[in-house]
């Protein structure tokens, strides 16, 4: 697990602001990483404490307080047939080993929940993530 800023080095940054057409690899779905850079800039006002998590999957986000990950965010634009398993795959991955009991997937406008393995898996629409980000309880932490 490393610090998000170093996640991947061929991977653009998400404070970073670049035309679209220079990125070593072309981005399949500039608008979901425009979003997920969107969210991470929302995490970002309340701590410095994000990484992310890649096992068998992937996990987007994971806020760190006091050396504990306690909050775990899947990051995607529209839940479908052809993206639901993996992002519901990697978020209960990186839930169950950080015994996580709640996990979230941010969209920009749906709301649903899942349980899966008796995990709480709640889908919010972004602007209610904005709200709710102010009482997530991480501290500033560098």
């Amino acid at each position: 697990m490393l610090p998000f800023q170093v996640r991947n080095w061929g991977r653009a940054l998400p404070a970073d602001i670049l035309p679209k057409n220079s990125f070593r690899f072309p981005l399949k779905n500039f608008a979901g990483f425009k979003f997920e850079n969107l969210v991470f800039l929302t995490l970002r006002q309340h701590t410095n404490a994000i990484y992310y998590y890649v096992g068998k999957g992937e996990c987007d986000f994971l806020m760190l307080e006091k050396g504990v990950i306690k909050v775990a965010i899947q990051v995607c634009l529209d839940l479908n047939s052809d993206n639901l398993q993996r992002e519901l795959a990697g978020l209960t991955e990186a839930m169950k080993t950080f015994q996580l009991e709640v996990g979230y997937i941010v969209t920009v406008a749906q709301t649903d929940s899942f349980l899966p393995e008796g995990l709480t898996i709640k889908v919010i629409p972004y602007h209610d993530f904005v709200n709710i980000t102010e009482s997530i309880p991480l501290s500033h932490s560098s």
